[in-house]
Formats: C-alpha cells, structure tokens, sequence
C-alpha cells in the first residue's frame, strides 16, 4: 500500500509518490507501515486457523496496536510536512476574505 498523490490509500505496491504543496516536493516512506500491514494480516489468518489459541490471539492484540501506533504516526507527519503553519493560514485567510 503507499498513499497516493491526493493522500488516499492505495494497493500499489512501491514507493509512495511524492505530494507537491507550492515548490516544495513532500515524501513519506510508508514502507514500514506497509509491513506491519502484512504481519497484521498473516497474524489474523493464522488466528483463524484457529481461534481457541490465546498465545495467537495475544500476538494478533499486539501486531494491530503496533500497526495502529505506526499509522497514527505516519498521518501525523503526512499532516504536518503538507499543512499550512499557523503563521501561513492566517496569511491565506486575509487575503482571500471579501467581507463588505
């Protein structure tokens, strides 16, 4: 999976193509998501070979809270290298208010 240029998820297999927010070229390596995916995926399929094992249950527990913890970091530096600043949004928001 890699994000794709208009910042959804895709199941294209390679290196996340890069967003473009004014002159400046945005990458974000997702590999290690995209693998953590993939255990989280195995861990559930060998969970249901069988589903009485609590050891795999307890690992699949942890494999997702891992893959969780890793998303949330990845949308939060997606999100910080293709936000405005503070400092640029107040300077967008005046010059495009035409109150009368």
């Amino acid at each position: 999976m890699t994000l794709a240029r208009a910042g959804a998820i895709t199941g294209a297999v390679g290196p996340a193509p890069p967003d473009y927010i004014g002159e400046f070229r945005v990458t974000l390596d997702i590999s290690s998501l995209e693998n953590a995916i993939d255990r989280l995926g195995e861990g559930l399929a060998r969970y249901h070979m069988d589903v009485s094992d609590a050891q795999i249950r307890d690992g699949l527990i942890q494999r997702f809270e891992f893959t969780y913890e890793l998303s949330h970091k990845m949308l939060k530096r997606y999100l910080e290298a293709t936000s405005a600043t503070p400092s640029e949004y107040d300077g967008l928001s005046g010059s495009h208010s035409h109150r009368q």
